[in-house]
């Protein structure tokens, strides 16, 4: 979703204290617009939580995560997938 869209949803739902999940199609580490969708979330929604659920954790630079976290992300779930029990 872009970030013009992403803008509109929120003004067009109006007020949101709960948790909002910030996931789509794919990894949502990869979405360029990730932090900026925290900071206008943030912006837009100040009591809202921030969350990703479903991300592998996909290597970033160095500081990105700080990145995430300045911009308003509040809570992170990493799955860990095996092929077997081994690899669990």
């Amino acid at each position: 979703m872009s970030l013009d869209d992403f803008a509109l949803v929120l003004d067009r739902v109006g007020e949101h204290n709960g948790i909002v999940d910030l996931h789509g199609f794919g990894e949502p580490f990869l979405d360029a617009a990730l932090t900026a969708k925290l900071q206008v979330l943030s912006q837009k929604w100040p009591l809202a939580k921030a969350r990703l659920f479903s991300t592998l954790g996909v290597l970033r630079h160095e500081g990105f995560w700080d990145l995430l976290i300045e911009a308003g992300l509040r809570i992170i779930e990493v799955s860990f997938y095996g092929v077997d029990s081994a690899s669990y």
